[in-house]
């Protein structure tokens, strides 16, 4: 298990990480965004399928290990440790605000009458609960 110490400053990095100004790009990439300037992101290790960058959770290791002088190993054990407490934390319907960067919660869904795209049934949707993002002033600049 990572350390808070560990936990904290990989929070700061991945913050300063996401709100640079100057490189097109931001974690949400991994929501199909689409990137003005393929080259600017090829420093860290991007990877693209049809024009769309997606960045992945070992991307995101090899950056904290590049600029840090943390182990591979402790470096995922900090990544994966972020995931989850962000992970229980939603699944609990708690919020989760990152200065900033963006704000994440959960929202419950209606219920709703969907149609069956084969038959043209209708169907009931039961209700859900979505996790939403609002993304902050620095990263809404980006």
């Amino acid at each position: 298990m990572a350390s808070n110490k560990m936990i904290v400053r990989l929070i700061a990095f991945l913050t300063t990480f996401i709100t640079r100004s100057d490189a097109h790009y931001c974690l949400f990439a991994l929501a199909s965004a689409r990137l003005d300037k393929l080259t600017a992101s090829v420093s860290i290790g991007f990877r693209f399928f049809e024009q769309e960058a997606c960045v992945i959770k070992l991307d995101i290791v090899n950056a904290v290990v590049g600029r840090t002088n943390v182990t591979r190993t402790k470096a995922e054990q900090a990544v994966e440790t972020v995931f989850e407490t962000m992970k229980s934390a939603l699944g609990r319907g708690r919020r989760i605000e990152l200065r900033r960067f963006g704000v994440f919660n959960v929202k419950p869904r209606k219920t709703g009458i969907g149609r069956n795209p084969r038959t043209g049934q209708e169907v009931n949707i039961p209700p859900g609960k979505a996790v939403r993002f609002k993304p902050g002033k620095e990263l809404q600049s980006i």
